[in-house]
């Protein structure tokens, strides 16, 4: 998300993203009372009142619903990445080996439908979560690279246990 800024000037300083506001916060430029209004809004809010900010300084805390999509993300990757090596060391050598074409054929596609939710999951969690663009776009390396998704997947159960110690 990004957001407008009002300005000590008195104008209007944005579209800016939430980690700039943040650093903004911290370095005392602007505070709680702060008017915001969302890109694609025209609603102005205090600081103090949009929740992807936090005006003591700290991340935001996430919701039940953040970390539970958390979770899915990571058994989905653990799903995507698991069907990569069935169709490497399984459907691959059925075919090219015992010639057995059908392996790749089904477990190709199986494969490739589980690529493209795996790849939606993280766009989508760009708003659940929220995930960074940042990790954002890892996932979506993470999940064209053999093995990616199992990396990823230590970053995201790193996430699960840093959010469950914030709350």
């Amino acid at each position: 998300m990004r957001y407008f800024v009002t300005n000590q000037a008195g104008g209007v300083d944005g579209p800016l993203e939430v980690s700039t506001i943040q650093a903004m916060l911290e370095a005392n430029e602007i505070n709680s009372a702060t008017q915001l209004c969302e890109e694609g809004s025209e609603n102005w809010l205090a600081l103090s009142q949009v929740s992807a900010i936090q005006s003591d300084g700290t991340k935001p805390k996430m919701t039940t619903q953040g970390t539970t999509y958390l979770k899915a993300l990571f058994i989905m990757g653990l799903i995507e990445g698991t069907s990569t090596l069935v169709l490497f060391f399984i459907a691959m050598p059925l075919k090219y080996r015992w010639d057995v074409p059908e392996a790749v054929s089904i477990v190709g596609s199986v494969h490739g439908l589980l690529f493209v939710v795996l790849v939606l999951m993280f766009l989508y969690g760009r708003w659940t979560v929220p995930l960074s663009w940042g990790m954002v776009g890892l996932g979506f390396i993470a999940a064209i690279i053999p093995f990616g998704p199992f990396l990823i997947d230590f970053k995201i159960a790193e996430m699960i246990r840093e959010r469950k110690t914030q709350s």
